[in-house]
């Protein structure tokens, strides 16, 4: 009898242990996938980054003060309500790093650049936003609702960022193409 109970315990705990590891693979899986090359955007103001498959692109946005941006805005289209969503902006002149710094940023680096973090975790305003300098231009870099996804995968993407030699910069067929 204790035998047939010990056999019962290890099966019982065998498929415990199996259940356990699922939800866990599950909880790690990427929601939208892992960076492919092939998903790679370029824009004609010099750089590029992998984009989420299935995500949207919108070229050049609108910023929340109104001003176009040389940029991409990437968002999740499954996402119900507000989407997540990633920005990347060249910007036309340094950010003024005291207002920066009045929103409450801290040092950081991108990709081994010195940078500067800003979290907002307003009702609102929910988000990251990082500001760098690489090749004498500076950039900035918005995680929009990143409590849908986990950080970790849309910095993936963001790690994913470069800046590019373009032959004919003029060109508009290198906005947006693949």
């Amino acid at each position: 009898m204790t035998h047939g109970r010990f056999a019962k315990t290890i099966s019982v705990l065998l498929v415990a242990m199996a259940v356990v590891c699922t939800l866990i693979y599950l909880g790690l899986k990427p929601t939208f996938g892992y960076p492919d090359e092939a998903e790679r955007i370029r824009h004609e103001a010099g750089f590029s980054i992998i984009m989420p498959s299935k995500w949207q692109k919108l070229v050049s946005y609108r910023n929340r003060e109104g001003t176009i941006e040389d940029g991409f805005m990437l968002s999740d289209e499954k996402s119900e309500g507000a989407p997540s969503s990633i920005a990347v902006a060249k910007l036309h002149r340094p950010p003024e790093i005291e207002s920066l710094m009045r929103e409450g940023a801290t040092e950081s680096t991108f990709q081994g650049h010195p940078a500067w973090r800003v979290e907002k975790k307003r009702k609102l305003e929910q988000g990251i936003s990082i500001y760098v300098e690489i090749q004498s231009h500076w950039y900035r870099f918005v995680l929009g609702k990143p409590h849908k996804i986990r950080e970790e995968e849309l910095q993936a993407f963001l790690n994913t960022f470069r800046v590019e030699t373009l032959a004919d910069p003029a060109s508009s067929a290198i906005i947006g193409t693949k």
